[in-house]
């Protein structure tokens, strides 16, 4: 049978989000004993599906950032043009932009959703599963609380989440309904702020809440996409293991590979490894003492009679 290959993004292995979702999905994939239809879905999910929606919100970040840059310096090369007036900056495409991340992001954790269809049969296909409903029930919580236990590491991963996984599934839901039980999303461009000493950036709010950065928000959401789907699938490695003695470990930021900077390897368990280094501390001590040793020729040595 032929291979097939096919270029899916223009993304290489140097951008984290391909490095964490792709190469180091099909790394670590590998200690679980998953059947081998199921690893091939767990793959696809993360290094296509994800992969190509976090793309798109890092695309959609870096338009506005782009954009922002641009006119500052515009504005700044026209400061002195006509001194009876000042212009401020203005990111063009603002609102289609924001709306087009969170399009993206919501639909990548209704994606995301998959890994506990294809692990556990799990059967949520709406983003809104990780949301509390009227009654303040999460029922992605409620349905692993069941299954595992509400200690389980899962349950209490999946409530951690709650705070901006519920803010971002909101925000496109007002863009979506305005006006319904999420309220109504209102984006602001930038503009001079109210004592006259300054600009602030873009930023966005739903209704009866504080405005924040639009920028600093999507940087977040992005980080918090991108760990939460690594958390869920080491998750999987570590509840399916095909060794015992094996631990998943995150790699320091400073020491990733910046051709492939993934944040997770596989690795023996700190106990295991504790017992290997106390071994083999153990056998270079004997090691050198046998240096202190005087080697006998055998074939000099004289003997007494």
């Amino acid at each position: 049978m032929a291979f097939q290959i096919q270029k899916i993004t223009n993304a290489g292995t140097n951008n984290r989000i391909v490095a964490r979702l792709g190469v180091q999905t099909t790394d670590i994939i590998g200690f679980s004993n998953l059947p081998e239809d199921k690893k091939a879905q767990v793959v696809s999910l993360y290094v296509i599906t994800l992969t190509q929606r976090l793309l798109k919100c890092e695309e959609a970040l870096e338009q506005i950032k782009k954009k922002l840059r641009d006119d500052f310096r515009r504005v700044h090369a026209n400061l002195n043009a006509d001194p009876r007036s000042a212009e401020v900056p203005y990111v063009v495409g603002l609102q289609g932009d924001a709306e087009d991340f969170l399009y993206a992001a919501k639909n990548y954790l209704r994606d995301l959703l998959g890994i506990f269809q294809i692990v556990h049969g799990c059967k949520f296909e709406d983003a809104r599963a990780f949301v509390p409903d009227s009654k303040g029930i999460i029922e992605i919580v409620k349905w692993a609380s069941e299954i595992f236990g509400a200690n389980d590491h899962i349950v209490t991963l999946l409530k951690s989440e709650q705070d901006w996984t519920t803010e971002l599934v909101r925000k496109r839901n007002a863009v979506e309904h305005p006006g319904g039980f999420s309220g109504t999303l209102s984006i602001h461009n930038i503009r001079v702020h109210s004592s006259q000493t300054g600009l602030v950036p873009p930023s966005w709010h739903r209704t009866g809440l504080p405005e924040t950065d639009i920028v600093n928000d999507m940087t977040a959401f992005i980080h918090n996409l991108l760990t939460f789907a690594e958390d869920l699938l080491a998750d999987v490695v570590m509840r399916n293991g095909r060794f015992k003695q094996i631990a998943i470990y995150e790699i320091p930021e400073e020491r990733r590979d910046p051709k492939a900077p993934v944040r997770l390897t596989c690795n023996l368990s700190p106990e295991l490894l504790a017992t290997l280094a106390e071994a083999s501390a153990k056998s270079q001590a004997k090691a050198d003492a046998s240096k202190d040793l005087v080697e006998i020729d055998m074939t000099t040595t004289s003997r007494s009679t």
